[in-house]
């Protein structure tokens, strides 16, 4: 039943993902013809880094322990959100867009920092 769950969870986290993935690209392909190539590159990166992502998350080897299993499965959600973020920073006009992805850097790098050190503990 946990690794049922835990996989449901990975399963919505992957699908989410995925759809945020396909609206970027598509709604880039509706800017003008020579900046749609550009932006392409970009969402494809951010595409890349999301799939890498979810690679991540689904070889999780399960412990059985739900609390382990979830935050083990969550670090690599957060590092691609990380990277997604410092992918397409250059790249943004949007000053509020701007601070919302420096805030999910300075957010996420956090969070990461708490889940490792909270697993450290739990194995000492």
């Amino acid at each position: 039943m946990k690794k049922v769950s835990l996989s449901l969870l990975i399963a919505a986290l992957m699908s989410s993902s995925a759809v945020f993935a396909h609206d970027m690209q598509h709604g880039s392909q509706h800017n003008d013809q020579h900046a749609a190539h550009s932006n392409i590159a970009v969402s494809q990166a951010m595409m890349d880094d999301s799939m890498a992502a979810m690679h991540g998350m689904m070889t999780v080897k399960l412990t059985g322990n739900p609390n382990v299993d979830f935050v083990e499965g969550m670090i690599p959600h957060h590092e691609a959100a990380i990277k997604m973020a410092d992918v397409v920073m250059p790249y943004l006009k949007d000053q509020q867009i701007k601070t919302f992805a420096e805030n999910i850097v300075k957010a996420q790098e956090h969070e990461v920092a708490f889940m490792k050190a909270w697993l450290a503990k739990q194995a000492a």
